[in-house]
């Protein structure tokens, strides 16, 4: 409400009764999410499914889509931190930077010696850069279709596309 006049088109205050992403636990009881998780995945060691429930919640089980054994969670940066929860921050948590889930959306850096914390770092530039490529080859190919004539539109062949309605806009 301090706020108010400032931001004169702010909406009313909402996030007090609000959950936060992944707090959609069935009857907010915890245990029983837990429970249910290791059941899923019986291969998953106790702490790990600890971890990502307290941390993820709900959530949890985008982290762990499609594994079916510790190896498909990927490379084991330390102590039980794997490359599968690093993706999951990069992709769903905006993680741009090692500190991001070292130290900020997880305390994993806290249990990890400084050629650990290297290697994360090493892995997550090289993840970036690749990502990067990927999307700097396919701004190229968009530059190609771009109608000269009509900004904001691309043209295939004889097709015009409005960009504005391909993003959903």
């Amino acid at each position: 409400d301090r706020l108010k006049p400032f931001f004169p088109a702010m909406k009313p205050e909402w996030t007090a009764k609000s959950r936060l992403p992944g707090g959609d636990i069935a009857d907010a009881d915890f245990e029983r999410f837990l429970s249910s998780v290791r059941e899923r995945h019986p291969w998953l060691p106790a702490s790990l499914a600890n971890h990502y429930c307290r941390l993820y919640g709900t959530r949890a089980a985008e982290v762990l889509k499609g594994a079916e054994n510790l190896a498909d969670l990927g490379r084991e940066f330390g102590s039980g931190f794997y490359e599968r929860e690093a993706l999951y921050l990069m992709q769903h948590e905006w993680a741009r930077a090692p500190e991001d889930i070292l130290e900020r959306r997880t305390k994993h850096g806290l249990r990890m010696g400084a050629a650990q914390r290297k290697a994360f770092a090493d892995w997550m530039a090289a993840r970036q850069a690749k990502a990067a490529e990927r999307y700097e080859a396919l701004a190229q190919r968009i530059e190609r279709h771009r109608d000269p004539q009509r900004p904001g539109h691309l043209r295939v062949g004889a097709q015009v596309y409005d960009v504005h309605e391909l993003a959903g806009g």
